[in-house]
């Protein structure tokens, strides 16, 4: 409760920060999923820096898909979202079907046995052993500078990071879920430098029951003529 007050009182829009509070509560609590609503499950402050930076020619790739491919399908010209769930992946497709949201491909790639290394593997346990090789390098199927925004959040982050970097337009943003995790540190390494921007959004969340506070945060290439 503490830090919900500090956040609403700490706020410049407490209308905002209390609206943030309405759809906590509905989602993590009252059973609205984030696949009905259409949201990406990222902090409400990115939420609402995504809305207002997406424009209606962009495209976007994307690791993790759900409510995020919605989202993006109904604001931009393309979608490229890579799963690793059969079933997820499966009704993600038959939602965006059912909405006819035809502009956003969901592909399956599921991890396989092996170990390649540290960038095409996962942090969670119930995927030791296990390679996410495909998986990350599906971004490799698209030509450099193809995405004007890239979204980490699935499995692999750090592999998924570095790989995505030259397909990413020089104007583009990549956003990395869950920046403020131990695990997440090494992606996070990769963009600081005289090259790069970074806007954080800290705050609540979606369909979080703990933790309820957590970080996204948008690295931006620096023009060269400000690096």
């Amino acid at each position: 409760m503490q830090l919900w007050l500090r956040y609403v009182g700490g706020s410049a829009a407490p209308n905002e920060t209390l609206a943030d509070g309405r759809d906590w509560i509905a989602t993590t609590f009252l059973g609205r999923d984030l696949l009905t609503a259409g949201w990406p499950w990222i902090t409400f402050p990115a939420m609402r820096w995504l809305t207002s930076y997406l424009r209606p020619s962009m495209s976007v790739f994307e690791w993790g898909s759900g409510g995020s491919t919605l989202f993006f399908a109904r604001r931009v010209a393309r979608v490229v979202s890579v799963e690793y769930d059969a079933g997820w992946c499966e009704a993600v497709v038959a939602r965006l079907r059912a909405q006819g949201l035809g502009n956003a491909q969901v592909r399956h790639l599921p991890p396989e046995p092996g170990d390649d290394g540290a960038l095409y593997r996962s942090s969670a346990a119930e995927f030791a052993g296990m390679s996410f090789r495909s998986y990350v390098q599906s971004v490799l199927d698209y030509p450099d500078g193809s995405f004007d925004v890239i979204l980490v959040d699935g499995r692999a982050r750090l592999g998924c990071l570095v790989t995505a970097l030259p397909k990413l337009k020089d104007d583009g943003a990549l956003i990395l879920d869950n920046s403020e995790r131990e695990d997440a540190a090494a992606a996070c390494a990769v963009l600081t430098g005289p090259d790069w921007t970074v806007r954080h959004f800290a705050g609540p969340g979606p369909h979080s029951a703990w933790p309820v506070f957590w970080r996204t945060s948008a690295f931006f290439r620096v023009p060269p003529e400000k690096a």
